[in-house]
């Protein structure tokens, strides 16, 4: 049978898709890993593995458990959040003073860090959507124990979205990241986990921006393009998306965009020009964005004004 006294349960697949390699999501620091390859071939040939290549460091804390809070919010909108962090450091362990927070949500400001309770001074070094790296004062064994909190803004946009959080010391840049493994951080709160459920109501798997949409083609680089945005929500995988400018009498202008689009939020940008490549006259135009979604099709249109 299976050894669970000794060995954790096999994790979900990982993609190596892209070749550049995944970080490993079972528990950590760990001494020995098992790997299990399913080999499914295109044709019958077969396949075989080539090589298997695993790049690992010295831990800079013996444990690291996260949570999160809140651990419920509504889709689509910007909440605050913090997420705690207790390391157990042992005096063998160098410590750390950076740290990632990642998550397929929509990242905002960093606004504050606390360790121990107090606010200390940070730097944000690495900013992207769906990722930040902050600098923080270093952790040693003296500080093991003590509760690391970050506050920060996300936008959710899919129940089940999960907070990641991988520590460095920033003296070894070429050192695998330590990741922080979900658990009771703190008793403050009580559900002892790292990713979000979305509140139970109703929501459109496609939102559009609200506010007016103006171009006007002058060339004089002011909104000489405009940017058609919409928002995916809620959605179990990438879905069938078109962008299309259409006339009052139902005339298609131009297609700006049509491809496969998972949860988030986009902007297409259209140059007032129609199929042909000519700008079009002046006047009022509606952008329309559908989405092939859970097998019907999601609209949405909003007004597009087009002056000179």
């Amino acid at each position: 049978g299976y050894d669970q006294a000794n060995w954790t349960f096999w994790s979900s697949p990982y993609a190596f898709a892209d070749s550049s390699g995944t970080p490993i999501v079972s528990l950590s620091p760990r001494r020995y890993l098992q790997f299990k390859v399913d080999i499914l071939p295109q044709d019958d040939d077969g396949g075989q593995v080539d090589f298997l290549e695993v790049r690992a460091s010295l831990p800079v804390a013996t444990q690291l458990v996260g949570e999160v809070w809140p651990v419920e919010v509504k889709v689509g909108q910007p909440q605050q959040f913090t997420y705690v962090m207790r390391p157990t450091i042992g005096v063998d362990s160098g410590g750390f003073d950076r740290l990632e927070v990642a998550t397929v949500a929509r990242l905002g400001p960093v606004t504050q860090v606390r360790i121990g309770d107090e606010p200390v001074d940070y730097a944000v070094e690495a900013t992207e959507p769906h990722r930040v790296v902050v600098s923080i004062p270093r952790l040693t064994a003296q500080d093991s124990g003590a509760l690391v909190e970050v506050v920060f803004e996300a936008e959710v946009l899919r129940y089940g979205s999960a907070f990641s959080m991988r520590v460095w010391d920033s003296a070894l840049p070429l050192e695998v990241p330590q990741s922080v493994q979900e658990g009771d951080a703190t008793p403050a709160y009580e559900d002892n986990r790292v990713w979000v459920a979305t509140l139970a109501e109703h929501q459109d798997v496609l939102q559009i921006e609200a506010g007016p949409a103006v171009l006007t083609p002058n060339g004089d680089e002011h909104n000489d393009v405009v940017g058609l945005g919409y928002s995916l929500v809620e959605l179990t995988g990438p879905s069938w998306v078109v962008v299309a400018v259409w006339d009052l009498s139902g005339r298609r202008v131009r297609q700006v965009y049509g491809g496969l689009d998972g949860v988030g939020i986009y902007e297409r940008v259209w140059d007032g020009r129609d199929e042909s490549g000519r700008l079009v006259p002046p006047g009022l135009y509606l952008y329309r964005v559908s989405v092939e979604a859970d097998h019907q099709t999601v609209e949405a249109v909003k007004p597009l004004h087009v002056a000179y």
